[in-house]
């Protein structure tokens, strides 16, 4: 197993693929990385706070392993173009809904969220 060992702070790179090896990401992680715009991370079954905030040009986000949203708070603050998140790993419920902190007032109203059983905007509802 491994964590993301450092911080990809800053500019760039402009699409970022984790290793297979990468399970985890840190606190902060990519905060307020203005480069990145495509972040895949076949592997990471957990993220924490904050970990893409202030990242202003992300626009996908791939997390295809992730095991729960429940410790997202934060975690997308400040994505502005964000407009696709990949957590097709994770069954959405009514109780994904309620969860603190799930970004489901993320700034782009068009925002897609992919989850296993289906498609949704940023208030909840099933799209495709």
């Amino acid at each position: 197993m491994k964590i993301t060992d450092q911080i990809v702070m800053g500019i760039g790179p402009e699409t970022y693929e984790a290793s297979q090896e990468v399970v985890r990401l840190k606190y902060n992680a990519f905060g307020h990385n203005h480069g990145i715009r495509i972040a895949r991370f076949p592997n990471v079954t957990e993220v924490e706070v904050h970990a893409f905030r202030g990242c202003l040009n992300l626009e996908e986000l791939y997390l295809p392993k992730l095991e729960s949203v429940k410790n997202l708070a934060g975690t997308f603050a400040f994505c502005n173009r964000l407009s696709l998140v990949d957590l097709s790993s994770i069954e959405f419920t009514d109780d994904i809904k309620t969860v603190s902190g799930f970004p489901w007032g993320a700034p782009k109203p068009e925002i897609k969220f992919v989850f296993k059983n289906g498609i949704f905007d940023r208030r909840g509802n099933r799209i495709d």
